[in-house]
């Protein structure tokens, strides 16, 4: 009898587990929804606001915390190893962190694409980049110059990159939709709780201050990134509206739209 009993109880406790498990998952993958908005907030760099999208507030929450910790880490971290860089380079190629050489090799890579229109450096004598004295060691994770005259400036492209990264966190974290904004650089993924497809305001520039920088578009799993002038750039990755943006706002209309059509998974407004 006792250990019929012992079967019995372990029997429940089985029978009990697995329903639990089912209760969890068919909730977690068909449940309803919930969407947290974090607001504005102060980051490095700037205001950014953060929304989430999981089937639980908690995780939503802990996803927002997580994107925006990642955004004031990116920035820190670039915008110290980009300094540290700027101040050592010429004692001998300088270790960085991985973050910032890929953001180094994202700013080359973009720099041959647009021919120089898009440049990571300046050259202290004349303001012109030289993006190709900028010369990177993957196995060893350093950087040096080749011209003694040139200093790196990342600008826009750490914002684009850490959205990314913020992006990456969140969904680590649980959450299965969201929305990144930092200084009108936005990325969406997944969907909202309540509608088919994100939605972001677009103003016509000339219609508003000069320092308004606001977007709208309809976005799905993109990216989009304004200029003062009007340029709006619609991206898979935040970094690529970004630095694409800048080149754009460089070259000016009809080189500017040239390029775009070049690019496969990019458009422009």
């Amino acid at each position: 009898m006792e250990n019929e009993g012992k079967r019995r109880a372990f029997k429940f406790f089985v029978t009990a587990c697995v329903l639990s498990a089912m209760y969890h998952f068919i909730m977690q993958t068909y449940g309803p929804v919930v969407e947290v908005d974090g607001g504005l907030r102060e980051v490095t760099g700037g205001r950014a606001r953060i929304v989430a999208v999981s089937r639980y507030e908690k995780k939503a929450n802990l996803a927002i915390k997580a994107g925006y910790d990642e955004l004031t880490r990116i920035s820190v971290l670039l915008n110290e190893d980009s300094n540290k860089v700027n101040r050592e380079v010429f004692a001998g190629p300088v270790k960085v962190s991985a973050e910032l050489f890929e953001v180094l090799q994202t700013g080359i890579d973009y720099s041959k694409v647009t021919k120089g229109a898009f440049d990571i450096t300046v050259c202290d004598s004349n303001g012109s980049g030289c993006y190709e004295k900028l010369i990177l060691d993957a196995k060893n994770q350093t950087v040096r110059f080749a011209n003694s005259r040139i200093q790196l400036e990342l600008g826009g492209i750490i914002r684009g990159f850490a959205i990314d990264k913020a992006v990456e966190v969140m969904k680590r974290k649980g959450a299965a939709s969201g929305m990144v904004n930092a200084g009108g650089v936005i990325r969406c993924f997944g969907r909202p709780a309540h509608k088919a497809n994100w939605l972001i305001g677009l103003r016509e520039p000339n219609l508003v201050d000069n320092n308004d920088t606001g977007t709208v578009l309809k976005l799905r799993d993109m990216a989009a990134a304004t200029k003062v002038g009007g340029v709006t750039i619609i991206a898979q990755r935040a970094v690529v509206a970004e630095v694409i943006a800048s080149a754009v706002s460089a070259l000016g209309a009809e080189k500017g739209l040239d390029l775009v059509d070049s690019l496969l998974g990019v458009e422009a407004i």
